[in-house]
């Protein structure tokens, strides 16, 4: 569903993506790799917030969208969760969510409807009256979430997504990632320290290493690697 080819970026002198080449076909695909790696910096510079480096080209189902500026991307489904949530503390969650759906040339009785189908997926029905800053982290990442299905996605870029969470929030976490290719159409992009989280919810996994593709392939392939498990566990392989 997604082809990069030639993807760079560069801050200065530091290289953060080296012209990576590569395709993510699964539903739901897993980023992980030692803090630099450029995991962030990829879902960045797919989502539009920073420049790639000439040559660069990115497609989703085959249409190329390199050129496209952020919120031209967000309205054609490329919708991006930050590890920071990102919600107006004072506002609704109907509201917060609502901001993608304003954004999207529907008519007013499609933004509703799409809003309650995003509430009510992310479990936030009941509490759509509620002002955001009153609710737990696990609810607020709920929010973002919806905000992020409302409407038509079609590529989500979660980043730590259980970040702040205890292990009840993280379970109830994964099951509402693993829902999300399935009942949304949406292709799933998870970066997130918790392996075992990425690992449940992703069939597909790329790990970065200083920018470049360290492994890409089948989860569980990848997982068994002793030079992934070295990177990004820190277990020292067999001589």
């Amino acid at each position: 569903m997604i082809t990069l080819q030639q993807v760079g970026v560069r801050f200065g002198g530091l290289v953060a993506l080296d012209g990576l080449c590569l395709s993510l076909s699964a539903p739901a695909v897993g980023v992980i790799g030692p803090n630099g790696a450029g995991k962030s910096t990829l879902l960045d510079a797919l989502c539009g917030l920073v420049p790639l480096q000439p040559g660069g080209r990115l497609s989703l189902h085959g249409e190329r969208f390199e050129a496209w500026p952020p919120h031209r991307r967000a309205r054609a489904g490329v919708r991006r969760c930050f590890q920071a949530v990102q919600l107006a503390p004072e506002r609704s969650v109907a509201d917060n969510v609502a901001v993608m759906l304003d954004a999207l040339p529907m008519p007013a009785a499609g933004r509703a409807a799409a809003l309650q189908a995003a509430l009510a997926f992310t479990g936030l029905s009941r509490l759509q009256h509620q002002a955001c800053g009153s609710l737990g982290p696990f609810q607020r990442r709920c929010v973002e979430l919806a905000r992020a299905l409302a409407g038509t996605p079609r590529l989500l870029l979660l980043d730590e997504p259980a970040a702040g969470l205890d292990a009840a929030e993280r379970e109830a976490l994964c099951g509402l990632l693993a829902r999300i290719p399935g009942e949304t159409g949406a292709q799933l992009l998870l970066v997130d320290h918790d392996i075992d989280l990425v690992a449940r919810c992703c069939r597909q996994l790329l790990v970065l290493e200083a920018g470049r593709v360290l492994a890409l392939g089948d989860t569980a392939q990848v997982l068994a690697s002793p030079t992934v498990r070295a990177a990004c566990l820190g277990e020292v392989p067999p001589p």
